[in-house]
């Protein structure tokens, strides 16, 4: 029981420190963010603010993508969705879209939208809490609906007939939280969700599109839409045993695609992958373990790069501070924390069982031998007690095979005649075997037994 108790109090220990290492990173990030966050003055002294990609950059303009990631960072982070960073920050996301209803980066603005930034954007409306009927929200809504490619994903840009899982993905997690879709438009969720699940591969991850190898980040991208539909957690065990084994190998990268038409045709636009952090919120929405060493470790690495306590770099811009990495990281730890929140006793109970059942393992062993013990001793007790039980027979046995020996001898070296030696031996065996077994059967058969 002293063991069982340590046991539990040390799980308990080890989880209070990470969730307080958790929320000073998470606290410092915020600061951050509010630090970083750039008012802007319009009209009529009419303000809305945001935040720029990369955020030691002081002289950009903030952009959509950069304030999209920034607000679902800054509410991760802890922030109400009606401070004043936060609803400035709805208010320049506002500003930001494009005619088509689509957001894009500025470099695009009304010339092409992107179904990620879209997706991401519209995301960010909807943690902020902003109303469904909203125009803004209706027209990007209607953007990602006719967007669409008739293989039922989604693809970079507007119907470009080159679906991939992470814009899938996207649109999926945003169509799926709005009400009053109709028939129709519920027919395209169910042909998004169909074009992921063929997706995957035979090892039940998901690479950039169909038969492209299993990424971390973007295996956990496609979970997150196969969620957002209504998959079961048990329906994807599998590839929850493939993010357990790959986490600990999967980095950040980089993918790079071409606009393939319309007046920005062939312009490049590159969206970088934070495996870690996207393998972590995975894992904890199938349900894995907190204490599991897979979670801890990525907890604990995530943890570890966080820099002056403020930002996350990423790999592949090492002197930058991109708040992307930021969202990443605070989005994986607040779900981390919010687990820890919800099943805080359930990990100690579950604990608590592993040591019960390590212990009754040790008691059956003890008692299995105890068990071999005491036959092998019933064995020797019942031959001890047939000797002292029944000393007329015992003595009897003992001289008979005496006698018989000298008759043996006698009848085999002295006489010559082997053969009745053998004779009398083989009959004085079975006279012997039943006097033998005559007491066991006859103490057993007592009192009605058997």
């Amino acid at each position: 029981m002293e063991t069982k108790t340590t046991s539990s109090n040390n799980v308990i220990e080890a989880l209070s420190q990470l969730e307080d290492a958790v929320r000073n990173a998470l606290g410092s990030a915020r600061s951050y963010l509010n630090r970083t966050f750039k008012i802007i003055e319009g009209e009529n002294n009419a303000k809305s603010g945001g935040w720029t990609q990369f955020l030691n950059e002081t002289d950009k303009h903030p952009s959509s993508t950069g304030t999209a990631h920034g607000i679902l960072a800054l509410l991760a982070c802890g922030e109400p969705v009606n401070s004043e960073t936060a609803v400035l920050a709805i208010r320049y996301l506002e500003s930001c879209q494009c005619n088509d209803g689509g957001w894009t980066k500025p470099s695009l603005h009304n010339k092409c939208s992107l179904t990620r930034i879209t997706g991401l954007s519209l995301r960010a409306f909807l943690d902020s809490k902003s109303h469904q009927s909203s125009p803004t929200i209706k027209k990007g809504i209607d953007w990602l609906i006719n967007s669409q490619n008739t293989d039922g994903g989604w693809g970079n840009t507007a119907k470009d007939e080159q679906s991939d899982v992470t814009s899938t993905s996207f649109a999926l997690q945003v169509l799926t939280r709005i009400i009053g879709l109709s028939q129709n438009e519920r027919n395209g969720i169910q042909r998004g969700q169909a074009w992921l699940l063929k997706a995957r591969n035979a090892d039940h991850s998901w690479g950039h599109t169909t038969n492209n190898q299993g990424t971390v980040a973007q295996t956990s991208e496609a979970i997150d839409g196969l969620l957002a539909c209504g998959h079961s957690v048990a329906s994807l065990k599998e590839t929850t045993l493939w993010l357990e084994q790959h986490i600990e190998t999967g980095g950040q990268f980089s993918e790079r695609y071409l606009i393939p038409a319309g007046p920005s045709a062939k312009e490049s636009v590159m969206w970088t992958q934070v495996s870690k952090e996207r393998g972590l919120i995975t894992l904890l929405a199938l349900n894995s373990g907190l204490t599991s060493p897979q979670v801890v470790n990525a907890v604990k690495d995530i943890l570890s790069r966080q820099v002056t306590g403020a930002h996350w770099k990423a790999e592949a811009f090492q002197n930058s501070e991109p708040i992307w990495a930021i969202k990443e990281a605070v989005v994986a730890l607040r779900a981390f924390l919010n687990r820890v929140e919800n099943n805080r006793a359930s990990v100690v109970l579950s604990e608590e069982i592993i040591n019960l059942r390590q212990e009754l393992g040790a008691a059956q062993k003890q008692i299995q031998e105890l068990q071999d013990r005491e036959t092998k001793r019933a064995w020797k007790n019942k031959i001890k007690n047939l000797w002292v039980k029944t000393p007329k027979l015992s003595a009897g046995l003992l001289i008979g095979t005496i006698l018989l020996t000298v008759v043996y001898v006698v009848f085999r070296h002295y006489k010559h005649q082997p053969e009745y030696a053998d004779y009398m031996v083989a009959v004085a065996s079975f006279v012997g075997l039943g006097f033998s077994i005559y007491p066991v059967i006859r103490e057993n058969t007592r009192g009605g037994k058997k």
